[in-house]
């Protein structure tokens, strides 16, 4: 008898042992749930507030404000106006093939446009272009000017552009990779912006961050009407350019790139101005047509060819890298130089800082 008790009382504590260790795994595993719901939710709100950029291996993340449109709240959801408003959302987020682009940091231009807007193509780390540029033929109050570049993945280097947007207020930046093979993006970007951003102006001047422009005389002739004319592009323009095919050239393409022998018409990207009409039709065309890495082919020559533009010289306002040096730092007298760049309105590329600071003081008191 007492051994039957016995084993009775051995099998009820087991059996208790048994739920206990049963309890403890239920609330474990409820704990887990609740863990896992929590992370979900969290990681869902943390993507809604940031924008993913692909760099290499890497995805970096920043924080960005609310890039839609604005939209009325009184529309109801099936109004026209609703439609378009969610059309214009659904372009303002997707930048060619990139499906979720946004603007990591922007800006925006007066409400009382000027007649022109300079959009300056610059490299991440160019600090002292940007500031040379700035401080010299930039800095008229008669044309907003703008630096164009791309996302990084040095946490200091993003911290000091930064910085540097909120000591000037002319940086708009872009959440791809800042890389060469990019700069389509960087092309089409900027009309994007002059989309959403800065209507009104009625020439937008593209250059790179290497190159002088007598920007108030500049000025004086759009004012005068000289770059008038519809869809009219005016550059240095390139014609019958063969396509690289060479592995060895920085610029190779292969036929599945391009397939054509010649590219058409199109202007070198260190310097394009353009008629306000032709922005939102090239930036239209942009949004649609395949990528092409090459952005001064791409835009100015494959987009302007289906936009049915007119490309226009420029070479009587131009003065050359050489004519530069020999004429301006050596031969002419201060006297002089004025009368002999009377005309010139766009400088040479591949200046460095100290070299666009020279040609602006020397420049700078001529006559416009």
């Amino acid at each position: 008898m007492a051994a039957k008790y016995s084993a009775f009382v051995t099998a009820k504590s087991a059996m208790m042992s048994r739920s206990r260790r049963f309890g403890y795994y239920l609330v474990w595993l409820l704990g887990a749930a609740t863990c896992y719901v929590l992370f979900v939710s969290l990681l869902q709100h943390q993507q809604e507030e940031s924008v993913q950029v692909q760099v290499g291996l890497q995805v970096k993340e920043y924080p960005v404000a609310d890039n839609t449109v604005p939209e009325n709240p009184t529309n109801s959801p099936n109004s026209p106006r609703t439609h378009r408003l969610n059309a214009l959302n659904d372009d303002y987020q997707k930048l060619i093939d990139l499906p979720d682009f946004s603007f990591i940091m922007n800006t925006e231009c007066p409400e009382d446009p000027g007649p022109l807007v300079v959009i300056v193509h610059t490299a991440p780390t160019h600090f002292e272009y940007r500031e040379a540029i700035r401080s010299t033929w930039g800095s008229s109050t008669k044309a907003k000017l703008v630096f164009m570049l791309g996302a990084v993945s040095n946490e200091t280097l993003q911290w000091q552009l930064e910085n540097e947007s909120l000591q000037y207020d002319d940086l708009v930046q872009g959440s791809f990779e800042d890389t060469y093979r990019n700069l389509t993006y960087k092309h089409v970007m900027a009309f994007k912006w002059v989309k959403y951003h800065c209507k009104g102006y009625q020439h937008v001047l593209k250059t790179d961050d290497d190159i002088y422009v007598n920007l108030q005389r500049l000025i004086n002739n759009v004012q005068k009407g000289v770059f008038t004319g519809k869809r009219q592009i005016f550059c240095d323009y390139i014609k019958s350019a063969a396509v690289k095919r060479s592995w060895r050239s920085k610029w190779h393409v292969s036929f599945s790139e391009y397939k054509h022998k010649f590219y058409p018409t199109y202007c070198p990207g260190w310097l394009v101005l353009y008629n306000q009409d032709l922005i939102e039709r090239l930036y239209s065309l942009a949004q649609n047509q395949r990528f092409f890495w090459i952005d001064d082919v791409q835009v100015t020559g494959i987009l302007g060819k289906k936009a049915g533009i007119t490309h226009k010289p420029i070479q009587q306002w131009m003065m050359s890298l050489e004519t530069y040096k020999d004429k301006l730092i050596v031969a002419l007298p201060p006297e002089e130089q004025c009368k002999y760049f009377k005309n010139v309105l766009f400088g040479p590329n591949e200046l460095t800082p100290k070299l666009i600071r020279l040609l602006w003081e020397a420049l700078k008191d001529c006559p416009s």
